[in-house]
């Protein structure tokens, strides 16, 4: 049987102490030059060195596991490519470091309940998935001192740290773009207010309308959840408000999708009559016909980023408390073009409701 491989090999393969490499592996590896760090991952590559955790916790007194929290709004982890994504991202930076993952989903608001699957002392600290703004776990976190990061979203009533995409822009340059091909006439179908991301996606969408000097109707905004059925609803009261829309912004990719369907069932047709943008960038905005225009979310960056400075976190108390944007990037497909000149309604208000 192969001996397995040490510290210390790792250390004389790399040309580095052994206290660099036990940085790397704990996740300060922002105290050493890039050119060190890339080095000792490749020795640990080359080797396969695996660190004993049991033999770790008994010195650090960790568990060297981290627990991904996710809250019943989001629904099943395995079905939400924006979950999958973030949750690829931390992977990647975990295994990197020697951690593990505890993934803890939650199915249901309840203060009580929420405490008691994430009150076991076997993480050493949590990432937050978008929390609702009002979520009982993030006031835990903070009365508790649990090491603890927010992704994908920003909860500016919190000594916390968030790593998250930049929504208000990336609305914004959505918005432009719209407004650059000849909208005029621009809807939103936005998200929840309890999601700081919806709040900011909103206020992106009003901020170019307001910047291009385009007076705001307030039958223009249809709030409802990130979910299809709410695309489906709200581009149908959208559209039965004021017929002469020309483009409906959507809070995310699903949201779009419902409203792309609900349009193509009643004839109305993408992006003839009405354009349709977007956002998170899912693969099954390249599924439907016409292909999603949106904005691409970088959910993996973002996962593995919110990891990396929870783990700095965790070997530094002291660590303040940081906001990381991450810029996104609208993606042109089929679904967005220029409004048709003089075209009619398709449909009335009665035929549409």
């Amino acid at each position: 049987m192969r001996k397995r491989p040490t510290i210390i090999e790792v250390a004389r393969r790399a040309g580095v102490s052994v206290g660099t490499v036990s940085n790397v592996l704990r996740g300060a590896a922002h105290l050493h030059q890039e050119d060190t760090v890339q080095r000792v991952k490749q020795a640990i590559a080359e080797l396969n060195y695996r660190p004993s955790r049991v033999a770790r916790s008994l010195v650090t007194r960790r568990t060297h596991t981290i627990g991904l929290i996710v809250e019943p709004q989001h629904g099943r982890l395995t079905t939400n490519p924006y979950l999958v994504g973030i949750l690829d991202g931390v992977l990647e930076c975990l295994s990197e470091c020697g951690y593990q993952i505890k993934i803890i989903t939650l199915v249901r608001v309840d203060r009580d309940y929420m405490l008691q699957q994430v009150q076991d002392h076997t993480t050493d600290g949590v990432l937050l998935v978008a929390p609702r703004s009002d979520s009982p776990l993030t006031q835990w976190v903070v009365e508790h001192e649990i090491p603890a990061v927010v992704v994908g979203s920003w909860l500016p009533h919190l000594p916390v740290s968030c790593v998250e995409v930049d929504n208000e822009r990336a609305v914004y340059e959505g918005v432009r773009y719209l407004i650059e091909l000849g909208h005029q006439r621009i809807g939103m179908v936005a998200g929840p207010l309890h999601q700081t991301s919806a709040i900011q996606r909103e206020r992106g969408y009003l901020r170019a309308l307001e910047e291009a000097g385009i007076p705001f109707e307030p039958h223009w905004l249809y709030r409802g959840d990130y979910t299809a059925d709410s695309g489906r609803l709200g581009v149908l009261s959208l559209l039965q408000s004021d017929p002469n829309l020309t483009a409906v912004v959507c809070g995310n990719d699903r949201v779009a999708i419902g409203a792309l369907q609900a349009l193509q069932e009643r004839g109305i047709p993408v992006p003839e009559r009405v354009s349709i943008l977007g956002f998170d960038d899912l693969p099954e905005g390249t599924l439907v016909t016409p292909r999603l225009t949106t904005i691409h979310h970088p959910r993996h960056e973002i996962g593995y980023m919110a990891a990396q400075l929870l783990l700095q976190r965790l070997n530094r108390a002291d660590a303040p408390v940081e906001r990381k944007m991450v810029p996104a990037s609208l993606v042109v497909r089929e679904s967005v073009a220029p409004p048709t000149p003089n075209i009619r309604p398709h449909h009335d208000r009665r035929e549409i409701s």
